[in-house]
């Protein structure tokens, strides 16, 4: 998808992916030119929400990590630049919450309510 993508676009556009699973770095390589790809991982809802995480992959320039940086902020979020990791910052924070939850269920402490 992101092949394609670019085949539609400007050279100097910077391609983008909100996903908080893939590996930023794995979409870059897919590329003609990875070093415009980089992640910006929006939290829901959006508008409301003000935080958005900047994942450069390796091959992402230090341009286009400033420029999305400076974007970004200038709509007034705070940027949490993070690596290409699992998770990368939030969600590889939640995700022992989110297990814990579910221990809780499965073993009868709580119900979920209705």
């Amino acid at each position: 998808m992101f092949q394609e993508l670019e085949a539609h676009v400007s050279d100097n556009c910077i391609i983008a992916s909100n996903t908080s699973s893939l590996s930023i770095a794995s979409i870059a390589a897919s590329l003609n030119k990875p070093e415009r790809c980089i992640g910006i991982h929006f939290f829901n809802p959006a508008p409301l929400m003000k935080l958005v995480e900047v994942i450069p992959a390796v091959q992402t320039s230090q341009n286009v990590t400033d420029t999305c940086v400076t974007t970004i902020e200038n709509w007034k979020k705070v940027v949490a630049v993070a690596k290409d990791t699992p998770g990368f910052i939030v969600n590889r924070v939640a995700r022992p919450f989110y297990s814990e939850s579910l221990r809780i269920y499965e073993e009868g402490m709580a119900s979920f309510a209705l």
